[in-house]
């Protein structure tokens, strides 16, 4: 008794489980060899890499091969919502589809996870859209159960609905699309770009691998007052540290969202720990608000979720800042901070209803230990200011100037002490023409002289 071979063979064609396991396993596969290694660190939610895979030029909006998704989508499926800020704050497309029409914003629905929606829609995801099967983000919202999200996206809807035209089209995959004459007519002019002489340094030093960077600049935060042009600060800085010779994977760039408390806190106290040596040099650049701590006078950062009622739990002490960086075992550490902390206004920001307490600052510096140099903006009673021509704060401007080739000395090196020296009059100078002052400190104040010719190019 036995089966004949043509019946055989239609069975090895006909019943799946009969082919070799291979058959089944190869679109897995084939997926996971299309994956770019950003993809690979957004999906994990691995930020410090995701981080150190943007600052080193990866594609943010390079999809996957076989499926078409993008980093976004796949940080937005998997809930991870400080590495969709950060792809968000890359120009990520907000409204990239994958090959079946589902968006970011659908990835999140689907999975229900409500802090990754809300950032989608404040960010400005199409809500009025669908995927290629008609299945509309609050219908993914309703079918992960999480009512938040389902909230949230209905609000979305209701205002959508409200602004749209009564001439609007519905276009499945697409959304909501005002007449092309009436989307002109709303469209705003956009503002001139502001390009500085600093933002891009006409020198280049060999890289030491062993520097390490921490550079933040906030200027958008969650619940008060912008910082003007702490992020292109802090992207200038970043660029003049590459300069100098610093390596793009051992400098951490946060801006905006990416520099909550517990991020700052992470990599401050954990990241430049665990990655610093002898050997190493380390910067670490502030562009944001401080504040003044009323009960105690103690100086603070305020990171982006920062709250000036509540410093000691959602701000940075900077007293503290100074502790653990004079801790590390670099052999030299350099501070720079363009923020002021008078609580008297420019970039320094205090309670409601409190007054500036600025004759009782503390701004740590009797904790600035044997390896630090601070540069820092303002005195005590100070507020800092921008150059509106530049695009830039006063302080990181001249800063970076100095940087640049201005403040070198007779050995034709920049050191503490010309950098000191260039920087101080000049940012006095153009404040004064503001009607103000403005006077940049240098700690701390009995320097010794090693640290002051402590050459910086």
């Amino acid at each position: 008794m036995g089966y004949g071979i043509s019946f055989v063979r239609r069975l090895e064609r006909d019943v799946p489980w009969r082919r070799p396991p291979v058959v089944f396993l190869l679109p897995f596969f084939l997926t996971a060899c299309a994956l770019t290694p950003l993809q690979k660190a957004a999906m994990r939610g691995d930020a410090e890499e995701v981080r150190g895979l943007l600052d080193g030029g990866a594609d943010v909006n390079k999809p996957n091969l076989w499926t078409n998704s993008f980093p976004l989508i796949d940080a937005a499926k998997a809930g991870h919502l400080e590495v969709v800020k950060m792809l968000l704050d890359d120009k990520a497309d907000i409204n990239a589809r994958d090959l079946k029409g589902r968006s970011a914003l659908m990835a999140a629905a689907a999975g229900g996870h409500a802090g990754v929606v809300e950032e989608l829609l404040n960010r400005g995801s199409l809500v009025m859209t669908s995927d290629d099967k008609g299945t509309t983000p609050l219908m993914y919202a309703s079918k992960s159960g999480n009512k938040e999200a389902v909230r949230l996206i209905k609000q979305a809807q209701d205002k959508a609905k409200s602004e749209a035209s009564k001439e609007a089209v519905w276009t499945p995959g697409g959304g909501y699309a005002a007449p092309a004459a009436q989307a002109a007519a709303k469209k705003e002019p956009e503002a001139p770009s502001i390009v500085s002489d600093v933002d891009h340094p006409r020198f280049k030093l060999p890289e030491r691998p062993n520097d390490f960077a921490l550079v933040i600049g906030i200027e958008k935060y969650s619940g008060m007052v912008e910082a003007q042009f702490a992020e292109r600060d802090a992207k200038a800085m970043r660029e003049n540290l590459l300069a100098l010779g610093y390596p793009a994977r051992n400098i951490l760039f946060l801006t905006n969202g990416q520099a909550g408390r517990a991020s700052i806190e992470k990599y401050v106290e954990s990241w430049l720990p665990r990655n610093v040596s002898e050997d190493s040099r380390v910067f670490v650049y502030f562009s944001g608000h401080g504040s003044p701590e009323p009960t105690t006078g103690d100086a603070y950062l305020v990171p982006w979720d920062g709250d000036a009622k509540f410093l000691e739990n959602t701000g940075y002490s900077v007293k503290r800042l100074y502790s653990k960086l004079n801790a590390l075992k670099a052999k030299q550490v350099i501070v720079a901070m363009d923020a002021c902390f008078s609580g008297a206004g420019g970039r320094s920001v205090i309670a409601k209803g409190t007054r500036p307490l600025v004759l009782k600052l503390d701004s740590g510096a009797n904790v600035i230990g044997e390896k630090l140099v601070v540069f820092s903006a303002s005195g005590a009673d100070e507020v800092t200011g921008t150059d509106e021509t530049q695009g830039h704060g006063l302080f990181t401007y001249y800063f970076l100037k100095g940087l640049s080739g201005a403040a070198k000395g007779s050995g034709g090196t920049v050191s503490v002490e010309s950098l000191y020296n260039y920087l101080s009059p000049k940012v006095a100078d153009a404040a004064r023409r503001q009607n103000r002052d403005q006077s940049p400190q240098l700690m701390p104040l009995n320097m010794d002289e090693s640290r002051k010719s402590m050459p910086l190019r």
